[in-house]
């Protein structure tokens, strides 16, 4: 008979959540909304210039790029620094 070594097996899983641990998903995202609210304020400023009404949509897309990434950035009260 062949003799198997068998791996032990941690019981519980590994306390890091999945993207907790890799810092350029965070820089990704915070970039792409920073891209998102200069890109609606932009647009808003040259409407508001031009003399035309800003769209609902731009208000709403910088809105909520800012709100995600007060969300993001906000330290979690789970945790003791």
């Amino acid at each position: 008979m062949n003799t198997q070594v068998v791996k032990s097996i941690p019981a519980q899983p590994p306390e890091q959540r999945a993207f907790e641990g890799d810092v350029w998903i965070y820089r990704i995202v915070v970039i792409t909304l920073s891209l998102a609210v200069l890109v609606s304020l932009t647009a808003g400023i040259i409407l508001t210039l031009n003399e035309k009404t800003t769209p609902d949509a731009v208000v709403v897309i910088g809105s909520a790029a800012v709100g995600a990434m007060a969300g993001l950035l906000a330290p979690s009260p789970l945790r003791k620094p």
